[in-house]
């Protein structure tokens, strides 16, 4: 006899401990789509229930079932470097078939588009990945879904969709099948600001004979997000078009956004800084020799977020320096992984970039 699972995370049901993941009350045990008492919380309540526990064991969980699969290996155009190291190969033993870059409608102007897709293309070669093709979208507007769409009508083998922790891959498949023609049940797709949504494998028919399946959001421990409440979780996590905001900054100035990084400006020629985060990020720049006292008597209230109370303000802020010289016309990205970049546009710079105790910090050509 199968074990029942949650048709919302793909969690295996109990009524044993309401403590425990897949906790469903003994009434319902049985009934058709019922959903664990954390999915018909966060549906019907936006309620977040959390647990105490491991980190689940994804290798053992994804083990074989991508064979005879296609992988579709969906990435977060406002988290790049987080999903770009996440290969599924590494975890699945297989290589993606397709990539797709969700979340094209943060993008300001798409023109971007093609520089966005040469800098994905670069680094999947850098990794040796040959994806069949490779796709850049907005699942919440529908933004290039009609190649995908045409792609998954024409499958003759199951589908697998693999991603990090808020790519976005439920509201990916509630569009896909919507524009397949069927209606998704929204319990089974369940879409909200909570890492780890999925905790398990759930199987989706969207044919008669060919199923997707979705797998558990992928958390990795140098992204910024799967730290966060859920309140400042809704704040970090942009839902509309991006809006830079441009500062200029010499030397001996730093730059904090919200009380999440903070960017001392070392060395260089005065010139711009360009933030792409979420409008929900409060931006503030200071003196160098005030930066030591905001970092620890103003997060959490002038910089926010976190927000007072939260556990993240307990976390203490690591430094990694970055320096650089650019070729003429040349910008660079300081990205910091699950809180947007910042774009830098003179010829040098030193800086001290500085994040909460193991969140990753990149220096990459501009993407904008």
């Amino acid at each position: 006899m199968h074990a029942e699972v949650c048709p919302g995370c793909g969690a295996i049901l109990q009524s044993d401990d309401p403590n425990k993941i897949g906790y469903i009350p003994k009434a319902f045990h049985g009934s058709e789509d019922a959903l664990c008492l954390r999915c018909y919380k966060l549906v019907h309540y936006g309620e977040v229930i959390t647990y105490e526990q491991g980190d689940p064991s994804f290798r053992s969980m994804l083990e074989g079932v991508a064979i005879g699969k296609i992988v579709f290996w969906l990435i977060d155009l406002f988290n790049l470097e987080t999903s770009l190291n996440m290969h599924p190969r590494r975890l699945l033993g297989e290589d993606s078939s397709y990539v797709i870059v969700n979340k094209g409608d943060l993008l300001p102007d798409p023109r971007h588009i093609p520089r966005i897709l040469d800098y994905v293309e670069k680094r999947l070669r850098e990794q040796g990945s040959e994806p069949e093709g490779l796709f850049l979208i907005s699942a919440s507007t529908g933004l290039g879904m009609e190649p995908l769409t045409r792609l998954f009508q024409s499958l003759d083998r199951d589908g697998l969709i693999f991603g990090a922790t808020n790519v976005g891959k439920s509201t990916f498949l509630s569009r896909l099948l919507t524009m397949l023609g069927q209606t998704p049940d929204s319990p089974r797709l369940t879409t909200a600001y909570v890492p780890g949504t999925t905790l398990g494998l759930i199987k989706i028919a969207f044919s008669e004979k060919l199923s997707l399946w979705d797998s558990p959001g992928l958390v990795l421990n140098d992204d910024l997000t799967t730290r966060l409440s859920p309140r400042a979780l809704k704040a970090v996590i942009p839902r509309r078009k991006l809006k830079p905001h441009t500062y200029q900054l010499h030397p001996g100035q730093t730059l904090f956004l919200g009380g999440l990084a903070r960017i001392d400006f070392l060395e260089g020629p005065l010139q711009s800084f360009v933030v792409y985060a979420s409008e929900g990020i409060r931006i503030h720049r200071t003196k160098q020799v005030r930066a030591d006292y905001l970092t620890d008597h103003e997060r959490g209230k002038l910089l926010v977020p976190p927000y007072p109370g939260e556990k993240i303000l307990s976390v203490p802020f690591v430094r990694t320096t970055l320096a650089w010289r650019n070729q003429r016309g040349e910008k660079k990205d300081v990205a910091i992984h699950g809180l947007g970049w910042v774009t830098l546009t003179g010829a040098h710079a030193v800086l001290d970039v500085y994040t909460p105790e193991g969140v990753g910090v990149s220096l990459r050509p501009a993407l904008i």
